[in-house]
């Protein structure tokens, strides 16, 4: 209904994967220029790897998903460890 109301043509996605798959491609392009939500998707999707790892080349590694842990929180509670790549 969504994309009638817009002109667009009905999607060609038969099954979940490929609907799941053009609800991703289709924020990749609305929502280019906003903070993070493309970063956020590929995380939340776990993509991440797979998109950034040709993008970067040799720069990118499995462990740059992950945020450091502050260390004021580790010395509160030590069975806090830092995140691996940290």
């Amino acid at each position: 209904m969504i994309r009638t109301r817009a002109g667009l043509p009905n999607t060609t996605a038969n099954n979940q994967a490929a609907l799941i798959d053009a609800v991703i491609h289709e924020r990749q392009v609305e929502l280019f220029t906003e903070w993070g939500h493309r970063w956020l998707d590929l995380k939340r999707t776990n993509r991440a790897d797979a998109v950034l790892g040709i993008l970067k080349g040799s720069n990118w590694q499995s462990t740059d998903i992950l945020y450091p842990i502050p260390q004021s929180e580790i010395q509160n509670n030590l069975n806090i460890i830092q995140n691996p790549g940290y």
